[in-house]
């Protein structure tokens, strides 16, 4: 992971890039999850003032697993590629499998002076 920017007087300017995480990392840090799998690929931009930061880049999630503590059994074989574009989040696809059960997802949500302004999603 690399991280270049700089932060200063309420504003940012900085570059995020992951090319390999295991989420297995961020298990302690999840709550009410166990059993974390799966690796984040992405390239942020953000920039601008800290009460309303424009956000640019995407994120895809590969290999995603989880077991929420409310279940017996996990969620697995999960994906998903996101997008920043300044003002919204696109989620391109999520897709995960519960025992024999699938579902997929995708929409947005549009934010505007840091506040969420629409939100559009479809499932099957």
């Amino acid at each position: 992971m690399t991280f270049k920017g700089s932060y200063g007087k309420g504003s940012v300017d900085a570059r995020i890039d992951i090319d390999n995480l295991n989420l297995s990392a961020l298990e302690g840090i999840v709550p009410d999850v166990s059993n974390l799998k799966g690796s984040v690929k992405s390239g942020i931009e953000i920039a601008g003032p800290l009460k309303d930061p424009q956000i640019n880049g995407e994120m895809n999630i590969t290999g995603l697993e989880f077991k929420p503590d409310l279940f017996k059994t996990p969620f697995t074989g999960g994906n998903a590629s996101v997008r920043f574009d300044k003002q919204h989040v696109f989620i391109d696809s999520f897709s995960i499998r519960k025992d024999k059960a699938y579902g997929h997802a995708s929409g947005f949500i549009s934010i505007e002076k840091g506040q969420i302004f629409d939100i559009d999603f479809s499932a099957g």
